[in-house]
């Protein structure tokens, strides 16, 4: 039964939610989740919660009370991460993901007018995926140091900086490593 359940998390869930069928990644997930937190080892399924909350991220990306509670959730993985394997591609993979919820939580906070929320949940992704770009170019770890990259584009790229926030330099830009 654990194995299947890793499987189904690992294999079908991954592949529905970076292929944007997050419904059946959820379903498949949640299913997961609950026989996973039976019978396996800890690890494990915090990094399937990671994936969860990063379909849930990707639903509720525009909805303040999911966003905190997906903000959460992925502080309490990444934590136990970092605990176990710190300064590993799977906590800044995991960072990633929450700096991407963190985004989209200080995009809403800067539309409904508390600039300084917003500040500090966009300052807090940045630094997020800036430490992913330089984990990724210091151990050669190319998958995710060009997520990184790429992620980190979309959050300059969107326009969303607020006047407060670090400009990365020249050299720090995706699109001058590409």
């Amino acid at each position: 039964m654990r194995r299947a359940a890793l499987v189904s998390a690992f294999g079908y869930g991954h592949i529905s939610f970076v292929s944007s069928r997050i419904t059946q990644a959820l379903e498949i997930l949640t299913l997961s989740r609950a026989v996973l937190s039976k019978d396996c080892g800890r690890l494990y399924l915090v990094y399937v919660d990671v994936i969860y909350w990063s379909c849930r991220r990707a639903v509720y990306s525009s909805d303040e009370t999911n966003l905190d509670l997906i903000i959460d959730g992925m502080k309490a993985c990444m934590a136990e991460i970092r605990s176990v394997l710190p300064d590993s591609h799977y906590a800044h993979r995991t960072g990633l993901e929450l700096g991407l919820a963190l985004y989209y939580r200080g995009k809403l906070a800067h539309q409904n007018g508390d600039l300084e929320a917003g500040e500090r949940c966009y300052s807090g992704g940045v630094k997020l995926v800036d430490m992913a770009v330089s984990f990724g170019k210091e151990h050669r770890n190319p998958h995710l140091h060009a997520d990184a990259l790429i992620i980190r584009s979309h959050f300059f790229r969107l326009g969303f900086r607020l006047h407060r926030t670090r400009v990365p330099s020249d050299d720090e830009q995706a699109l001058a490593i590409l």
